[in-house]
């Protein structure tokens, strides 16, 4: 069946006749949620597909289209028949910013390149240079561009790299300012705050682009909102992580940006010698759940009983940190929860330290104090910090020799993207050991703990990070010796 598609850079219109039920399929997708929703709310009538394609005016987004065109018609029995105007980005060849990287020169040409077909994903490794390759596409527009961030923190240091390379005023829209540029930094929470603003609409509708930073972290309503207001030539996703295995994942990350256009993986960056290599040990500590406890008990109060206040974790913690220090590391150790920063800070009240947090009990860490902490750390001023969700991603530091995950996590994005954090270059660092502390339970397979560390390690096994385990009973200095050892054969040594 031959179906008319009128397309301009962000929406396709399918017109005339088409076979709305096999679209809807390619063109949607399940609610992660939907059963806890339905438990919850079970009066509610409702399928679980979220729906990307409207059938009744034949609108879907132009990304979305261009990723699954292929697919469908090599699955269905249609063959889409496309028109319409595509517009090419405005381009300029004077004061633009250059690399001596190809794989960067490369990004930025696909990124232009794709710009008429409404723009796409770049999917890079952590430390490959996302920002650069971002100012590098920035600085040959005529146009202008923002740069969406979701922290205040990759804001502010966002905005400092980017004036830095490209000798130009950048704007900023978020913490309370309201100074665009030509070339914009902004929080995703100011733009939809805003997005309704006569001001605010008469700035977007003269946006060439947008670049949504972490893109993997950006993918909700209020993006797709702020997106759909704004109708840029061409919109951008950087991102190291992205699961595009899952159906859900995928069909909004090419609704929001469009198909992957450009990679660069952490395997590839560490054998061109761009980023550096690493290892992951996972330090087994027994953490028993009941199942009948997984029945009355609450996540979040679970985790606090087994993994926040836990002694004898911590305590292994604690001991791992003392080690990492003793031999000279510089180290940083991730967890979640603020509560449990303020017990190990305590627990540590010997050994110098800096806590990296939005927030520390009911004081509140401000931006410029986190970066002192980041820099004070680079320049060898202390040697550990204490760090929760706002290090985790977006956070350019390079002097890192030992990640703790301490976190508990189960999330596979988040372990590389905590691994990605260590794996920049420095002169003085060999390579990274990353410690997993990863709770078992031999009796209890659905262990939610046990099940998160499983993630961790296998998400990490995937990216080819070389691996050991080792059990918490261990000394800590056995765990470091067998890390060294292992680190010495990765690097050939």
């Amino acid at each position: 069946m031959r179906v008319e598609v009128e397309i301009t850079n962000r929406t396709a219109k399918l017109v005339g006749k088409f076979p709305k039920a096999p679209l809807i399929r390619y063109w949607s997708y399940f609610h992660p949620n939907y059963g806890f929703m339905i438990k919850a709310k079970p009066w509610i009538k409702w399928d679980g597909r979220v729906k990307i394609f409207d059938p009744s005016t034949g609108e879907v987004p132009a990304g979305l289209f261009w990723a699954t065109r292929k697919e469908i018609e090599s699955n269905e029995d249609i063959q889409f028949h496309v028109t319409g105007k595509l517009e090419d980005l405005r381009l300029r060849t004077e004061d633009v910013v250059n690399s001596d990287r190809p794989y960067q020169n490369k990004c930025v040409s696909d990124m232009i390149r794709f710009g008429r077909f409404g723009g796409g994903l770049v999917l890079a490794a952590t430390g490959s240079g996302k920002t650069m390759m971002a100012a590098m596409f920035m600085s040959r527009l005529k146009g202008t561009c923002v740069f969406m961030v979701d922290q205040l923190v990759l804001l502010e240091q966002a905005r400092a790299e980017f004036e830095e390379v490209m000798k130009e005023p950048i704007g900023i829209v978020g913490k309370s300012l309201w100074k665009p540029e030509r070339i914009t930094v902004a929080t995703v929470q100011t733009m939809h705050l805003h997005r309704n603003r006569s001001d605010f609409k008469k700035w977007t509708r003269k946006l060439d682009a947008m670049i949504i930073d972490e893109v993997h972290e950006q993918m909700n309503r209020r993006n797709f909102e702020t997106v759909q207001k704004i109708q840029p030539l061409a919109v951008y996703g950087l991102t190291a992580t992205l699961q595009l295995k899952t159906k859900d994942v995928r069909t909004r990350a090419h609704a929001l940006a469009g198909p992957v256009i450009f990679e660069f993986p952490l395997e590839q960056g560490q054998e061109e010698g761009i980023l550096s290599k690493g290892v992951s040990v996972n330090v087994a500590f027994t953490n028993k759940m009941d199942k009948e406890d997984m029945e009355t008990l609450s996540h979040v109060k679970a985790y606090t009983d087994m993994i926040v206040t836990n002694q004898k974790r911590n305590g292994v913690i604690t001991d791992l940190i003392r080690e990492s220090r003793k031999r000279g590391y510089y180290t940083i150790c991730l967890v979640t929860r603020v509560r449990h920063l303020r017990l190990l800070s305590d627990a540590l009240d010997d050994v110098p330290h800096r806590i990296v947090a939005g927030s520390f009990g009911k004081e509140k860490i401000e931006v410029t104090e986190r970066m002192k902490a980041k820099d004070k750390f680079e320049e060898g001023g202390v040697r550990v910090l204490l760090a929760n969700t706002v290090f985790k991603k977006g956070v350019n530091i390079k002097r890192v020799d030992v990640i703790i995950d301490a976190a508990a996590g189960s999330s596979k994005d988040d372990a590389i993207q905590k691994y990605g954090r260590g794996v920049r270059m420095h002169e003085e660092k060999s390579g990274l050991i990353y410690i997993n502390i990863s709770d078992v339970d031999p009796a209890n397979k659905k262990n939610w703990f046990r099940r998160g560390a499983r993630k961790r390690e296998r998400a990490l096994m995937k990216v080819g990070v070389p691996q050991a385990t080792v059990y918490s009973e261990s000394t800590p200095s056995y765990v470091f010796d067998r890390a060294e050892e292992l680190l010495k054969k990765t690097l050939g040594e």
